[in-house]
């Protein structure tokens, strides 16, 4: 590998370069732009496990000797960053100093006297960090250096469109396709497949990539720095392709735009659905056919226009899960309890303008799910109750949900509160329009006889 003439890079780029460097060895680091009031971080890295606990890296383009005038930009940055961290009740573990020097004996001495009173840990990180780095990742010298973004990423793209090759025929292979690929068997291709993987992923310096073939299609669930998959193929044959952020920063440097055209007539259900996305973040889903889709996404993935597709947007699995517990209420028009129940609420979701929110949550035994949709703007809050499939549940768990069900009607009222200790909020009458059909309460009849 050629050495890397560091004092001849601009300082943009330099300070760039380091905070790719920091953020593939850190994956959670996060890149800061400057602007006023961020005390003067470049690259911060949380720790992992303890909240509010950070290590700063601080980049300095300096060549040569440290003098008294870098010194003193070094005091001031260390000094912005303890008191933005102290103000912020942040914990500043570790902070060091990224520069292109070979820092000697006297400036070691210097840094540690220097910050001694904070009880932060403070190290260089200088010449040999950074030919280390280089030689650790020289994919990225290759990227950001010599400028060959355009040539390794069409790189990854063949290897990719390769890979899918190599894949199909193994599945060829295994399934003993009479003349089509003789004298090929799974154990002789899985070492190409895996050198095509070791290549892949060595060549991008934003992303990885995950792949298989599978006989049955199968379920991708939700993974940390995952950021698309590919699925191709057919019956007996499906090649998956999974992309993977290295870092945390991987999309603001290489971004994957996804451009998506749907089809939707005015005045219909998928319209609404599309409005309540756009209004309070509600999960959407547009069926098959209604939406076509344009990719740019790294390896060539899913490149081109997808046409007759659809589309389902909801949350991630970081957001899934009981966020809290409310209590729901029906109470009568003398405001005595009729029925109440507890209902696990998740994370509240929001509108792209931010003026529209949506609250959902499920009764703690699955018998109704509660939707709220609160519009910010007009200051209009609309509440739906729906039951949902009991089938299987123990009659002793559902009936409460049931007869709070069957009590949802004028002129009742509901009002939610905390799931334990005293009730403070307003009950909110149910409009006249809401009545209950026979049915429901025959199940509950039923329910209550068992």
């Amino acid at each position: 590998m050629t050495k890397v003439e560091w004092s001849l890079i601009d300082w943009d780029d330099f300070e760039h370069l380091v905070s790719i460097f920091i953020c593939l060895d850190n994956p959670r680091a996060q890149r800061i732009k400057p602007q006023q009031g961020d005390g003067g971080i470049d690259v911060f890295v949380p720790s992992e496990g303890r909240r509010g606990v950070i290590d700063v890296y601080q980049v300095k383009a300096f060549s040569g000797n440290i003098d008294s005038d870098r010194r003193s930009q070094i005091k001031r940055s260390f000094t912005r960053v303890v008191e933005f961290t102290g103000s912020e009740k942040i914990k500043l573990e570790n902070w060091y100093v990224v520069a292109p020097i070979l820092p000697m004996n006297k400036d070691e001495k210097w840094l540690q006297e220097m910050t001694k009173e904070e009880l932060v840990n403070c190290e260089w990180r200088g010449l040999g960090h950074l030919d280390s780095w280089a030689a650790k990742y020289p994919e990225v010298i290759d990227y950001y250096i010599h400028n060959d973004g355009r040539r390794l990423e069409h790189r990854v793209a063949e290897l990719t469109a390769l890979l899918r090759t190599s894949m199909k025929i193994n599945n060829a292979a295994s399934e003993g396709s009479e003349g089509e690929y003789p004298g090929i068997s799974p154990g002789e291709v899985i070492g190409t497949l895996e050198s095509l993987g070791r290549m892949l992923n060595k060549s991008d310096p934003h992303f990885r990539y995950g792949f298989s073939v599978d006989s049955v299609l199968p379920y991708i669930p939700d993974e940390p720095f995952l950021v698309a998959v590919e699925q191709t193929g057919q019956a007996g044959c499906f090649v998956t392709v999974k992309i993977y952020a290295k870092f945390a920063e991987a999309l603001n440097e290489r971004p994957a735009p996804i451009k998506i055209n749907l089809a939707i007539d005015p005045g219909s259900k998928l319209e609404q659905d599309f409005l309540d996305f756009q209004k309070y973040g509600k999960p959407f889903s547009a069926p098959l056919g209604s939406a076509s889709a344009e990719f740019d996404l790294p390896g060539g993935i899913g490149g081109g226009l997808w046409e007759g597709a659809g589309i389902t947007i909801s949350r991630t699995s970081e957001d899934e899960g009981v966020s809290h517990q409310v209590r729901i209420q029906v109470l009568d028009s003398s405001d005595t309890v009729l029925e109440s129940c507890k209902v696990n609420m998740g994370k509240p979701t929001f509108g792209i303008d931010g003026k529209g929110s949506r609250f959902f949550g499920i009764e703690e035994n699955g018998v109704f799910e509660v939707e709220i949709l609160v519009d910010a703007e007009t200051e209009f809050m609309s509440f739906t109750i729906r039951q949902l499939d009991i089938t299987g549940k123990w009659p002793s768990l559902v009936v409460a949900p049931l007869r709070l069900l069957s009590e949802v009607k004028h002129p009742n009222k509901v009002r939610f509160a905390r799931p334990f200790g005293p009730v403070n909020h307003q009950a909110i009458l149910i409009p006249q329009e809401i009545s209950h059909a026979t049915g429901e309460n025959l199940v509950l009849q039923f329910v209550e006889a068992l």
